[in-house]
């Protein structure tokens, strides 16, 4: 029987070739575990460096949270009501330019109207609705929603505004939509179909 002595006595070069590569491979399997676990923390941890910590919060407003309950009850199940609805999901812009569509696309990118009736059937908005704050009367904002007004005209899309108030009654937001005919379509909402 060889003795480990032996072994090394008649062939040092093989022997310590063979533990050089035991040691590489020992140190390639540590190497790729201790990375593998660094991507696992790193991708886990992406979204909260630099101390920054994210939490749910609620889509609407409580003003807009008592808008939306009488707004679903004026609309009394014609429609779908969808708050807070970016304008790139229901805008389709189109052009030859790629880049002028692309460059359209960037600036309806974060622009959003507060709510939108939606056709039951087809999926499709009807009708925009802005609920009208103090925040409206800042130029920026106005600026923010002549633009967003002049897009939803040119796409068919009737824009409403609503004055912000405490309190909400359906009937009258079914005036204000043009909806108070009893089992007639707003004159408003009959120009979107």
């Amino acid at each position: 029987m060889l003795s480990p002595s032996k072994v090394i006595a008649s062939d040092p070069a093989g022997f310590s070739s063979l533990l050089v590569w035991a040691v590489v491979v020992v140190l390639a399997v540590l190497a790729i575990r201790y990375l593998t676990d660094r991507l696992r923390r790193t991708v886990a941890t992406s979204f909260t460096q630099d101390n920054v910590a994210l939490d749910a919060k609620p889509v609407l407003t409580e003003a807009e949270a008592r808008f939306f309950s009488s707004l679903e009850t004026a609309v009394d199940g014609k429609y779908l009501v969808w708050p807070q609805l970016p304008l790139w999901t229901f805008i389709e812009a189109r052009s030859s330019d790629a880049g002028a569509e692309a460059a359209f696309k960037n600036r309806i990118d974060r622009k959003r109207v507060d709510f939108c009736l939606v056709d039951r059937r087809t999926r499709t908005v009807r009708m925009a609705i802005e609920l009208d704050d103090r925040t409206h009367e800042r130029m920026k904002t106005q600026r923010r929603d002549a633009f967003v007004e002049g897009v939803l005209k040119e796409a068919g899309v009737p824009l409403i505004r609503i004055p912000a108030a405490r309190a909400y009654d359906a009937q009258v937001i079914r005036r204000q939509l043009g909806m108070d005919q009893p089992g007639a379509n707003s004159s408003k909402l009959a120009k979107a179909l």
